[in-house]
């Protein structure tokens, strides 16, 4: 009897702490108290509060709205750019709110149209971005929304992979490894196809030869993949990942259960964010980072422990009504949610040494 009623304990000590690591949790102290300035687009707005940590680059690696591009030019603004078709400013199709994205060009059989950043050693990496699959069913036999791998040799290559109609599922897979390095998604390309959705990332790459690395993904909000110092990225004599692209692949040819050939496809994106660092500034449509379905990250410009400065980014939210703030910090801990409606205009500081002088 003693053995097991400690095998349940042992058993629901177990079951509680997978249940703690599914959801961000709130570090102690860490609040938001206050935000001055204006939450209109493009505007500062400073954010107040406590434990907000360290981001020694306040900035990130690269935010894009892609709004100052020119309709049907290449992607410029120190974008790097791989495959046959390099991926173009377009004002195609367009999120609310915005007049621009990026289109990357499966078109004349092309099989790669890549923009991303590279020669950058990335031993964690964050990313947060739009995308919409303009394609329909039955889909490309292979189609890699994103990938992340050492340019030198494209290994370690970690990649999200969707599949044709006949395949239910897709899966994130990290080849050139043993270990665990790969997890099947309930999420299809019908998810994506011909509709924004909000992809976002933090991967964390693993000791050489040991599955303590990090795999986390969410979807439209939704967490979908949470593999936390368990996932593999590199074995002995491998480096770190270099280089991300956003695109990427879409083969066209016949293949297995994926019997029909696919002519030309686009893929577009929008408010890409990457960074080393999972510190950031996100608002969202409830006061709980987890029940929230629809968030827009926020373009930082400084950082400090009780201090934070954005660059306001409200996205397709049309009003901060029912809008929440959240900070994130280094260790993916965020913050209670701050209701943007408490936000006010920079208030000037109270007048001292005053005199009143007798009217004439």
């Amino acid at each position: 009897m003693l053995a097991r009623n400690l095998r349940f304990v042992c058993t629901l000590g177990a079951a509680l702490a997978l249940l703690s690591l599914a959801q961000p949790q709130a570090a102690p102290g860490l609040a938001v108290s206050g935000l001055s300035g204006s939450p209109n687009r493009g505007e500062i707005l400073n954010i107040s509060g406590n434990g907000f940590g360290t981001k020694p680059v306040a900035a990130p690696l690269k935010f894009d709205s892609f709004e100052t591009g020119a309709n049907n030019v290449d992607i410029g603004n120190g974008w790097s750019t791989s495959g046959g078709n390099k991926p173009r400013y377009s004002s195609t199709v367009r999120r609310s709110n915005s007049q621009m994205s990026v289109r990357a060009r499966f078109d004349g059989g092309a099989y790669g149209s890549s923009f991303g950043v590279s020669g950058t050693p990335l031993s964690q990496i964050y990313l947060d971005a739009w995308y919409y699959l303009d394609a329909a069913a039955p889909f490309s036999r292979n189609h890699k929304i994103f990938r992340l791998h050492a340019n030198i040799d494209l290994s370690p290559n970690l990649y999200y992979n969707l599949y044709c109609a006949g395949i239910g599922s897709s899966h994130l897979s990290q080849d050139g490894v043993n270990g665990n390095f790969h997890t099947w998604l309930g999420q299809t390309a019908q998810t994506f196809s011909r509709k924004w959705s909000h992809i976002q990332a933090y991967f964390k790459a693993s000791s050489a030869g040991v599955d303590d690395g990090t795999s986390e993904m969410w979807i439209d909000g939704e967490k979908v993949v949470d593999m936390r110092g368990s996932f593999r990225t590199r074995e002995s004599g491998q480096g770190l990942w270099d280089t991300l692209w956003l695109g990427n692949y879409f083969s066209h040819e016949a293949d297995g259960s994926c019997p029909s050939t696919y002519g030309d496809a686009y893929t577009y994106w929008d408010d890409v964010y990457v960074d080393t660092s999972r510190a950031r500034v996100e608002i969202g449509d409830s006061s709980s980072y987890n029940g929230a379905r629809h968030r827009e990250i926020q373009n930082i410009q400084s950082w400090s422990n009780n201090s934070v400065s954005i660059v306001y980014n409200p996205g397709t939210f049309t009003s901060t009504n029912g809008l929440y703030l959240f900070v994130i910090d280094d260790q993916g801990n965020v913050s209670p949610g701050y209701a943007l409606g408490a936000a006010s205009t920079t208030t000037p500081a109270t007048p001292r040494n005053l005199r009143v002088l007798p009217g004439e």
